[in-house]
């Protein structure tokens, strides 16, 4: 799919260069100091912040840009262009215009058409998510991420059964990380009403390789929103039966229960000297988050060769 409508290039186009000016008048005011940084490898706090800062800005920045008034699209401005489109292929042409010239950044405005639009947008993309193929790689084209951009804004109940009929066609050795990501998104963005389907998925799978992990992450950032017994005890059960559990792990620190910890530290104590050094400094990351300590951990695993 590509874009057809020259309105919505010109309208992508002219965000783009808003947001570019914006980051160039950036790069040129802190140029020494981003110069120095990056050469001497040195992003402190105060680099964090400055980053942090300017994509902040980029929204006020998208947010001035809504309501500016161009000739090119009939004198309206963005926002109030977004307000006529009523059918989901121009809505969908346009959100591939911004896939195209920023990245799939969707200004707020339209986010919130989108939105707003359920009702008259939803059975045609039902429809559409019902027929995506992914092409020979279990991967989707540009134009079907739009689509799914489009899903994951909506975020209706009506488009799990759609969604996991995606799901069932990827492949771990073949399906990219994009393409997991912006169906897991688009998931994730049903939230709870999603988690019975998320867990089905799983206990369906064999448990290993990137799609499990992709839906083992979901699962547990959907719960992180709808902190429940069920979910954080599925996690646990996930991670005792799991050979390799740093997966597992990853997932209880995104949920964010401390009652977990004590779980990951017993395993590490019990299984320190088939551990590589590498799955412990991933075990490593979420007993800090947990506040865990692990100096004595350290200590062992700094006598040890990595297998």
């Amino acid at each position: 799919m590509i874009v057809t409508n020259e309105k919505h290039k010109f309208i992508s186009e002219s965000l783009s260069g808003e947001l570019k000016k914006h980051a160039k008048k950036f790069q040129d005011e802190n140029k020494e100091y981003l110069e120095a940084s990056i050469r001497n490898n040195t992003y402190d706090e105060v680099y964090t912040k400055m980053v942090s800062d300017v994509v902040i800005e980029s929204y006020d920045v998208m947010n001035s840009w809504e309501n500016i008034a161009y000739e090119e699209i009939g004198g309206m401005t963005p926002l109030q262009y977004f307000g006529i489109l009523n059918n989901l292929s121009d809505v969908i042409d346009l959100v591939v215009a911004f896939e195209v010239e920023n990245a799939g950044i969707i200004p707020n405005g339209l986010a919130k058409h989108i939105k707003a639009s359920q009702d008259k947008l939803l059975d045609d993309l039902v429809a559409m998510l019902n027929s995506l193929e992914l092409d020979e790689q279990k991967c989707m084209k540009f134009g079907q991420k739009a689509v799914m951009h489009t899903a994951e804004i909506i975020g209706d109940t009506k488009l799990l059964e759609p969604l996991f009929k995606i799901v069932s066609q990827m492949e771990d050795q073949k399906t990219d990380a994009n393409t997991l990501t912006a169906v897991m998104n688009a998931i994730q963005a049903i939230g709870e009403p999603a988690i019975e389907r998320v867990v089905s998925a799983i206990e369906s799978s064999d448990k290993k390789g990137q799609v499990y992990r992709f839906l083992l992450i979901s699962l547990a950032r959907i719960g992180s929103k709808n902190k429940s017994d069920a979910v954080y005890n599925q996690l646990k059960k996930y991670f005792k039966e799991s050979s390799y559990k740093f997966i597992e792990a990853n997932a209880l620190g995104v949920y964010g229960d401390r009652r977990a910890l004590p779980a990951i530290r017993g395993y590490i104590e019990k299984n320190a000297h088939k551990i590589s050094k590498w799955e412990y400094t991933q075990l490593r990351e979420v007993l800090i988050q947990f506040g865990g300590m692990v100096q004595d951990f350290d200590t062992y695993f700094s006598t040890v060769k990595d297998m």
